[in-house]
């Protein structure tokens, strides 16, 4: 193996990519950023800062990491989508507010996974 074929691209993980063929997720495409660009990394920083040290020392509790994760997916890495409809077939559009509930619901969590999956590899397409 070259080891130009594991470089990945700065370009895509700082200002985003599409990324398609996300596994649990046919026919849908993701424009993200990658979860190691420098905007994701300071907001979660700041996050983290923001919770009291004591808490901070004990360990964050998995409710705190996970609502931190999904504000980072949500300003930060999930930048636009194509191939999402309504029940009723019509293409949705990406917006701020549905987005966020894509990737905080529950009952969505294969969606946010997508997110975290294709986050993980634009750099490397």
């Amino acid at each position: 193996m070259k080891i130009s074929d594991i470089k990945e691209s700065g370009e895509r993980i700082e200002n985003g990519g599409w990324v398609d063929d996300i596994p649990g997720l046919p026919g849908l495409r993701l424009k993200v950023r990658g979860v190691g660009c420098e905007a994701y990394r300071d907001l979660e920083g700041r996050l983290i800062d923001a919770i009291p040290r004591q808490d901070r020392a004990r360990g964050i509790s998995r409710e705190t990491a996970e609502g931190i994760a999904s504000r980072c997916l949500h300003e930060i890495a999930l930048m636009d989508w194509d191939g999402l409809t309504g029940e009723d077939g019509t293409p949705l559009g990406y917006n701020p507010e549905t987005a966020h509930m894509l990737l905080t619901d529950r009952l969505f969590q294969n969606f946010r996974a997508g997110v975290i999956w294709a986050a993980e590899r634009v750099g490397r397409l």
